[in-house]
């Protein structure tokens, strides 16, 4: 009697030890974002690994059926005819026709496809400086580009850019940061053509990485955020953890008995 209550007592704690390793598994292996590492340099070459890589990218240049908003910002009035946003909103929304043109008050029919942000800004100043304005300020944004962001993100879905130097940091914050559970050593941008994509991957885990151009977010972007391997391991095992410890439960009880007699 005495050698089984011995072993249920060995096993009881083997059982108990084993939930507590399991449980403790996504504690102890908790990423960390943007850590200094012992050496500080700005060597980018180890921080970012690129596959299929595109050799250089082109700024982003407009298309038809993009969405653009005009402002003069000397006096924002004159251009709020049509409104984005809320009531009393001063920034008007355009969107460029099948021909790419756009038509803004007081101008008719302005080829902007093919030209980037600069090139089309600098065009539409002029047009309105040679027609109706006393040197005209004029600030365009190109409101349809935007990227998604899955996984292990406080909140996916998709997120305009604000602008053309948005880069993923910019981004992360916007989504409310990183999940504690994430691998934050292997974060993936899928860009370009999706039959033939750019891989990226990124290691948040050294500030480093900040320095590299190509986290520098383009249109279509795909940003994928694993979770780490222990957190997926701690959640598969989470049901066995929870059976274990019903069978402690069992054997505590099983020992009690056994001493009352």
């Amino acid at each position: 009697m005495n050698g089984n209550i011995y072993r249920l007592k060995n096993l009881s704690f083997l059982c108990l030890l084993a939930v507590v390793l399991m449980s403790s598994c996504s504690v102890r292996n908790s990423s960390r974002i943007l850590q200094y590492p012992k050496s500080f340099n700005t060597d980018t070459l180890k921080t970012v690994a690129i596959f299929n890589g595109q050799s250089n990218y082109s700024e982003y240049r407009i298309k038809p059926f993009d969405k653009i908003s005009v402002t003069n910002l000397q006096d924002p009035e004159l251009l709020g005819s049509r409104v984005l946003g809320s009531p009393g909103s001063l920034k008007a929304s355009y969107e460029v026709d099948n021909n790419g043109e756009i038509t803004l008050p007081g101008l008719s029919n302005i080829k902007v496809a093919g030209l980037n942000k600069q090139e089309a800004t600098e065009k539409i100043q002029k047009l309105y400086g040679e027609a109706l304005f006393k040197n005209p300020i004029i600030e365009l944004t190109i409101n349809n580009l935007s990227v998604t962001m899955l996984g292990a993100f406080k909140t996916e879905g998709n997120y305009v850019l604000a602008n053309q130097k948005t880069d993923l940091i910019d981004l992360i914050g916007l989504a409310g940061g990183i999940s504690e559970d994430a691998n934050v050593k292997k974060i993936r941008i899928i860009r370009g053509d999706r039959a033939n994509p750019e891989l990226i991957i990124a290691d948040l885990s050294n500030v480093n990485t900040l320095a590299n151009p190509k986290l520098i977010l383009q249109d279509g972007d795909v940003i994928i955020a694993e979770r780490s391997k222990f957190s997926v391991f701690s959640k598969n095992v989470a049901p066995i953890s929870s059976i274990a410890s019903v069978g402690i439960l069992i054997l505590n009880t099983l020992l009690v008995i056994g001493n009352l007699k």
